[in-house]
């Protein structure tokens, strides 16, 4: 069971998602105009909204008490009820209740090409955006969005000043046009590399200095972020960190289980946290149908060292170079006590992996 109270606030009960349209008549059986919507995420509260024509007796009814809602949803995917309810006065309204009971049936996927993106396409039945799409076409098409899973990044080099806007475009101004898509649900797929390095401990509510944080990847992650949260319906922003599966590009992991004998840039001392899409995919959905939002550190217990990969799994003569790459030292506790998938180390990542690697 559900239940809310329409006054000046709209509050979502617990393990719910919320759209609500408010429309009303100055009589009964009288012609409709709608003037309120608002999105609600269970645990947080919005005020409700004029859109279109603006009703002073409107308002005034919905600040005060009108009616409490009690309604159950037992089917899967997008469900929508309506149920009319009588306010003070003589006005009538009408609550549009919608909730994601499972998987939301219209999900936008960027970054459909490859990596992360390409798999929650496949897994979710997505719809793919990739670059060069037409935003305007995508949207006039489908409506609204029960989610948009914003995965795609721009990880080319900047040499001039044309990479460089679009570099800046790919990486910040596309999160901000998504966001003003319609949408239920907005999941951002950001890094734990927004953590500056000097970070004892990174955790979600710490407070971070852009100018801490290293390299344009990060800060255009974080600027991402910023706009997510003050921009987006019901966000979620996932920080990361090193992702192993199917779509991956060869990163130094896979350039050593492909070669065997190879040489690295990076140093062996070097330390990774490693995390599988299969479970950070099982993780997204598990959100989007238990309305779970916020930032988590999406992290395996503990790091693993290059060098110590390379011995412990046989993977040939490795010449690695002098850069040092370190993880840090992620508090993944939040998303563990969440979904238990994360309790694995990043070797038994790893392990699972190589398993499916070599399967291939």
């Amino acid at each position: 069971m559900a239940r809310s109270s329409v006054t000046g606030w709209l509050q979502a009960g617990p393990r719910t998602w919320w759209s609500v349209r408010c429309s009303g008549s100055s009589r009964p059986n009288g012609p409709r105009r709608d003037w309120f919507t608002s999105w609600c995420i269970a645990g947080t509260t919005r005020p409700l909204t004029s859109q279109g024509m603006r009703s002073p007796s409107a308002m005034g009814h919905l600040q005060s008490p009108a009616a409490v809602i009690e309604t159950g949803f037992s089917l899967t995917g997008c469900i929508c009820a309506t149920i009319l309810i009588a306010a003070t006065g003589s006005m009538m309204l009408q609550l549009m209740v919608s909730t994601i009971s499972d998987r939301p049936q219209s999900v936008l996927v960027t970054g459909a090409s490859s990596g992360f993106g390409r798999y929650l396409l496949e897994a979710l039945n997505g719809i793919p955006f990739k670059r060069g799409d037409d935003l305007g076409a995508l949207a006039r098409d489908s409506g609204y969005f029960d989610a948009i899973i914003h995965c795609a990044v721009n990880t080319r080099s900047v040499t001039d000043g044309e990479a460089l806007f679009e570099y800046l475009d790919d990486n910040v101004l596309l999160t901000e046009r998504l966001t003003n898509l319609p949408h239920h649900r907005f999941v951002y797929i950001s890094t734990v590399d927004v953590y500056p390095a000097n970070t004892d401990t990174c955790r979600e509510d710490q407070e971070i200095d852009l100018g801490q944080v290293h390299g344009a990847y990060a800060i255009t992650k974080l600027l991402s972020e910023a706009i997510v949260r003050a921009r987006a319906n019901g966000w979620l922003i996932l920080r990361p960190t090193a992702m192993l599966g199917q779509h991956i590009r060869k990163n130094s992991l896979v350039r050593m289980l492909e070669y065997g004998s190879c040489e690295l840039t990076l140093s062996g001392d070097s330390e990774f946290n490693y995390v599988l899409h299969e479970d950070v995919a099982a993780f997204v959905t598990h959100c989007l149908r238990n309305g779970r939002g916020g930032i988590f550190n999406v992290a395996s217990a503990g790091n693993i060292r290059l060098r110590d990969l390379a011995r412990d799994f046989a993977l040939g003569l490795v010449r690695f170079g002098s850069h040092v790459y370190k993880t840090g030292n992620i508090d993944q506790s939040k998303v563990s006590a969440e979904y238990p998938a994360f309790t694995k180390t990043s070797r038994q990542v790893v392990e699972q992996f190589i398993q499916r690697f070599q399967n291939v």
